[in-house]
């Protein structure tokens, strides 16, 4: 009788079963990897929409040539180009350039305030924000420049 070479049984047993633990192993690491990755994800895209937001309103605050807040908006008034405006929500704040184009940012705001104009200081914007499970307060002066501000003072300009 010729003997043929062949797992046995309790060898193929084995090699399944260990194969099942590698499988099962995998696609829990696999899972693991995918939640940190889309958590990831979501804290770089309300960094990145925080970073837009902040500089976006730095700039129209630096150009602009004054300013009311009136509500949930705040405007922004320019010599030669359109006005901004920005309205402020609880999960959005949007940016409108009046009549050219709006532009949303997805921030979740706690809260804002507006400081009126003391004289040594000039007028402040408030906001708090949730980013990334805790409170941030960003702090804007909203200056005039010094042509708005001697026209005032010097011919009564409003």
């Amino acid at each position: 009788m010729k003997r043929i070479s062949a797992f046995t049984m309790l060898e193929a047993l084995i090699s399944l079963i260990l194969t099942g633990i590698i499988i099962a192993l995998s696609y829990s690491l696999y899972t693991l990897v995918n939640k940190q990755m889309a958590l990831f994800e979501q804290e770089n895209t309300e960094i990145i929409n925080y970073n837009l937001f902040n500089t976006t309103l730095k700039l129209d605050i630096n150009r602009s040539n004054g300013f009311s807040f009136e509500g949930d908006q705040l405007i922004l008034n320019n010599y030669l180009k359109p006005d901004i405006i920005y309205d402020f929500d609880k999960m959005a704040i949007t940016r409108t350039i009046v009549g050219i184009n709006h532009d949303t940012f997805k921030i979740n705001m706690l809260n804002k305030t507006f400081l009126s104009a003391e004289m040594p200081k000039p007028p402040q914007l408030s906001i708090s924000f949730k980013l990334l499970n805790d409170t941030i307060t960003a702090h804007y002066f909203l200056k005039q420049p010094p042509d708005t501000v001697i026209n005032k003072q010097l011919f009564h300009e409003d």
